[in-house]
Order: structure tokens, then sequence, then C-alpha cells
């Protein structure tokens, strides 16, 4: 953690005071960049996974016990090919003016926004089902319908499921509307680098039997009710390998300042945004590398413009 907030600190100096080597027409003293804003939002992301039966087995490789894992899969059916992920993101950042050489002043229309975030959420998530018919009963009609055979199903599911906890760095340049308006839209590039820490396998496991009519097809699938033996149990697994992010998006979003007649609050601004693009997520100890598509949201964010 201390490492990050180093790494902000040094990229926010390294590009507000680094001196602008411009023509003569522009001020010698002026820096490149300039801090101009302050801003904070919460929000959140989503990520789709394509997930096969290899990237189960690549993910058990890499957690601390696998006594709950199951070994061998025959019988079981995986009943999501594509994992949908996803994290509760809050975000602060600096907004930083660039100097226009030509203007001889800061455009303000133009932002580098650098920001530290965090993420609390889910990635790879398996959920697999197996059923064994059993014949129980056979229902025979005294006015000659045709048979009814009742079957006891033994079912079993196990549900995997990784649970992300992030620290991210990144950066956005956006090029805004006018911002002298009330109102304006931006959008731009962006891009971010995310490390997880603490990440660990929830294991849910349930059980049990019930009897249908699953093989008639006369009558349908008519369900006669669970029997005694249902069990339902859930495990935690650390993961031995760390996971890391590098997020690559486009921003479209839309800002409106507070007032614009008293001082304070012609400084505040609300805004939210939603990005889209790709995220490339690596796995070390030997574990898969995924590329996602990726999408984020910002859905409540402050902004203070400094005087």
């Amino acid at each position: 953690m201390k490492q990050v907030f180093y790494l902000l600190h040094v990229t926010v100096l390294a590009f507000a005071l680094h001196p602008f080597n411009g023509s003569a027409q522009s001020r010698t003293d002026s820096a490149r960049f300039k801090i101009s804003a302050i801003n904070a939002d919460f929000g959140g992301n989503v990520v789709f996974m394509p997930l096969t039966t290899d990237d189960y087995f690549s993910m058990k490789n890499t957690v601390a016990d696998q006594s709950q894992f199951l070994n061998n899969l025959d019988g079981y059916t995986l009943d999501l090919f594509t994992s949908v992920g996803g994290s509760v993101a809050p975000n602060i950042s600096i907004g930083l003016s660039p100097f226009s050489q030509k203007k001889n002043r800061y455009n303000h229309n133009q932002e580098l926004r650098v920001k530290l975030g965090m993420g609390v959420g889910i990635r790879r998530s398996f959920s697999f089902t197996k059923a064994e018919y059993t014949p129980y009963d056979t229902l025979t009609s005294a006015l000659g319908n045709p048979d009814v055979w009742i079957d006891s199903v033994h079912y079993s599911n196990a549900y995997y499921t990784e649970n992300v906890y992030e620290v991210n760095i990144g950066a956005m340049y956006l090029f805004k509307t006018p911002t002298h308006m009330r109102f304006h839209l931006y959008t731009g590039v962006g891009g971010e680098f995310g490390f997880a820490f603490q990440n660990y396998i929830t294991i849910d496991k349930n059980e049990g039997s019930y009897f249908n009519t699953n093989r008639n097809s006369t009558y349908g699938n008519i369900f006669y009710g669970f029997a005694d033996n249902y069990n339902y149990n859930t495990y935690r697994s650390q993961l031995t390998s760390n996971a890391s992010f590098l997020r690559l998006y486009v921003p479209l979003g839309m800002s409106y300042r507070l007032s614009n007649k008293y001082d304070f609050w012609r400084q505040l601004y609300l805004y939210a945004h939603v990005s889209g693009g790709l995220e490339f997520h690596f796995n070390s100890n030997g574990g898969n590398t995924y590329v996602n598509s990726f999408g984020s949201f910002a859905f409540f964010g402050l902004r203070y413009v400094l005087p």
C-alpha cells in the first residue's frame, strides 16, 4: 500500500512540476501541468470472462487447500461458460490542466486525471451440477393410462467463487466541451493497473435427494418434494497466486456545476461517467491469463475546481 501512495505522489509531482519547454512566447515560469481540481467518486465495474473446465483446474492448482475441490468432473455439468464478475470501486483523483503554448494559458477544456482507487468484488466463478437418477417406483393406472415412473434423484452442486481485494492507480486524458458552461460533457482515453491482495475462494456445496417423474414424457416433470438428507456446507481456501490487472478503456461522462452565483458553490461539480474497454487479468504461479470485456461506471462523483 505504501508503494502505491508513493507512486501516485511521484506521478503527480512529475506532471505538475516539470517545466514546459515551449517557444519564447510561453511564460517561462509555467509548469507543463497545473493541479486544477480534486475529485472523488463511487461506482463499480463489470467483467465478462469466458471460462472452461481447464480454467477451473488452473484455479484449483493455485489454492492452499484443495480438499474441497472436485478432482473428477465425470457426470458434472459446468452451468455457466461465461463468468460475470465485478467490484464496487471508490476512487479519488487529481485533475491536471495542460499549459497551452498557443494561448499562453492553461487549457481547462482538457484534463489529465490521475487517480488512486480500490475494488472489492469477484472474478472467476464456476458452478458444477450433477444428478443421478435411480428408479424408485412405478404407478400403474387402473384405467389403462400409461405407467408413471417415479425416480429418486440424488443431486450435488458445487460453487467456486474468487473474491478479490484490489488497489489500483490509473490516469485518463479527457477532452471536454466548454467548461465555462454550467453543464459539459467529456470523453477521452484511460488506463489503470491494479494489484489484488488477500484473494481467496469461497466454496459452497449442497446435496440431497428428491422424487420426480422426469423420465415420463407423457406427464412431464412432476416434482414430489425433497427427501430428508439435504446438506449444505461452505468453505474458504486462500489463493497462493497473486492477481494483477491492466485495463484500457474509453470514458464518456457529464459534469454539472452546482451554482453560478456563489463563489464556493461555483467551484463544485457533480459528475458521472461510464467506460468500456478491455481488462487483462494476470495470475502468478502458473495461473491462466485472461482478456476480458470490461465496463465501469461512476454513478456519483463530486469535483472541486481550485480557484
